[in-house]
């Protein structure tokens, strides 16, 4: 809000703004929040990570590359894209230690479609 109010004519000053602000709210954050810890300690799920980051930074790629919805490699990253969530769907179901508790994709609700 405030590097959007100062039209600055670089747009490096804007970063430059925004990034000194975020440096100054920093101690306020880390020295008042509480952290908060599970009852139970789990392992990471590097399994379900792998594919999880794929699919995200693929989406990224797709939307990236959005103007040219037709183009081949633009498809080829969405086909990537759906085949790495349809593999982290996979893992995180076998796993012990999901990313992803699946019983919160369960209920009605929750689901958009």
């Amino acid at each position: 809000m405030v590097s959007a109010g100062l039209s600055t004519p670089h747009w490096r000053e804007s970063y430059a703004v925004a990034s000194v602000l975020a440096l100054v709210l920093l101690w306020p954050s880390v020295s008042r929040i509480l952290e908060s810890r599970a009852a139970n300690r789990r392992k990471p799920d590097a399994g379900g990570l792998v594919p999880f980051a794929a699919a995200m930074t693929l989406t990224v790629c797709v939307l990236t590359r959005g103007r040219d919805w037709i183009d081949v490699v633009t498809l080829d990253f969405a086909t990537a894209a759906v085949l790495a969530l349809a593999g982290f769907v996979l893992v995180e179901q076998r796993t012990r230690d999901p990313l992803i508790e699946p019983e919160l994709l369960r209920p009605r609700g929750f689901r958009a479609l």
